[in-house]
């Protein structure tokens, strides 16, 4: 099968249908759909392995989005998002996270974790309060080591300077990883409700600076920090570049297309 406009479309045993129209299908309809994929002429139509979870994951998606459901679809988003600049990812404001931190959010969420994805000269000129400085790919992999408690929920954020760059890579990178651990359990997940702050550190500390730590900013550009900016660069680059190399032989039948959060 082959994109046809800007639209994906996959097959039921009777028609084609935009992925547009999944928006509107219940559950129970889902299910049958997925049912019609095992059938003969499915089978015939998705041999290969890619396109068939290709589709299945733009369904998925569509329907997890269209629900407002966190990606493995036990149950809604706790925390309030909001438009931001990386439409696949879940945002939310710098407010939210000073709610979050405020305890507002104390009775529904077991555990928060902050993920810092600068580097640690940015971390240690000032943070938001608790937060943990990952800038590598190794670091954040160490997230999945952690032991989850069903039922229980434990919520990532990530950022970064602007949450551009980094701190959407980190995330991207986890989410990743996580449904590769658990492939044989889909659509089961370790952490499968995470956020990015919008803004970064630098819209969070000019609005809520009092819960930094200390209160202060640090830019990744600061004429005092070249020299570290330069060794900060090239040790984040050596210590995921192995794990890149064996991760994309690994995992290459199970990538999906772009701007999915899934």
């Amino acid at each position: 099968m082959q994109p046809k406009s800007s639209y994906f479309y996959f097959v039921s045993n009777e028609m084609l249908l935009p992925l547009t129209q999944c928006m509107e299908i219940t559950t129970l309809t889902y299910l049958r759909i997925l049912r019609c994929f095992y059938s003969r002429r499915e089978k015939e139509l998705f041999k290969n392995r890619y396109f068939f979870r290709m589709h299945l994951a733009l369904i998925h998606n569509s329907i997890m989005t269209s629900h407002d459901l966190i990606v493995d679809g036990s149950r809604g988003y706790t925390l309030p998002t909001i438009p931001g600049k990386h439409s696949d990812l879940k945002s939310i404001s710098a407010d939210t996270m000073a709610e979050v931190l405020n305890g507002v959010y104390s009775d529904r969420l077991h555990k928060v974790t902050i993920v810092d994805c600068r580097y640690p000269y940015e971390f240690e000129g000032g943070h938001i309060r608790g937060a943990v400085n990952m800038f590598t790919r190794d670091a954040v992999n160490s997230l999945l080591e952690t032991q989850t408690t069903a039922g229980k929920r434990h919520v990532l954020i990530f950022h970064c300077e602007f949450s551009s760059e980094r701190g959407p890579r980190m995330y991207r990178h986890l989410r990743s990883q996580d449904r590769a651990l658990n492939q044989d359990h889909y659509p089961k997940l370790n952490f499968p409700e995470v956020y990015l702050l919008h803004g970064g550190y630098k819209a969070f500390y000019e609005s809520h600076g009092d819960l930094c730590d200390p209160d202060s900013y640090t830019p990744m550009l600061h004429l005092d920090h070249c020299a570290d900016l330069r060794h900060f660069r090239v040790k984040s680059k050596t210590w995921t570049a192995g794990s890149e190399k064996v991760s994309s032989r690994r995992h290459r039948s199970r990538i999906f297309p772009s701007g999915l959060d899934f």
